[in-house]
């Protein structure tokens, strides 16, 4: 007689829950700590070592990004030498009206 034991299976991922973080140039909406939202996309920044991604305003004179996103761009050290605030969540733009 076969001994049978139970073998855990990995975790589905609930398909109505994003990944951590969207595709590069893609504008979502993202919502801030605060609760603040508004579009941004993910976005490749060149830096002095190589380069990373980074979070971004979709819109340029996106009025309701926070001040600490130096040109619209969410920093890991901006122009005050601090760490911009980064987005708790984000969602796909609702397309249906």
């Amino acid at each position: 007689m076969q001994d049978h034991h139970a073998v855990a299976l990995p975790p589905i991922l609930d398909p109505a829950s994003p990944p951590e973080f969207p595709p590069l140039e893609t504008a979502v909406t993202v919502t801030m700590p605060d609760g603040t939202e508004f579009r941004a996309m993910r976005i490749w920044v060149e830096t002095e070592d190589d380069g990373c991604p980074a979070w971004a305003t979709a819109d340029e004179h996106e009025p309701l990004a926070p001040t600490c996103w130096d040109d619209g761009v969410c920093w890991g050290s901006n122009g005050a030498g601090v760490e911009s605030i980064k987005p708790i969540a984000w969602r796909p733009i609702n397309t249906n009206g």
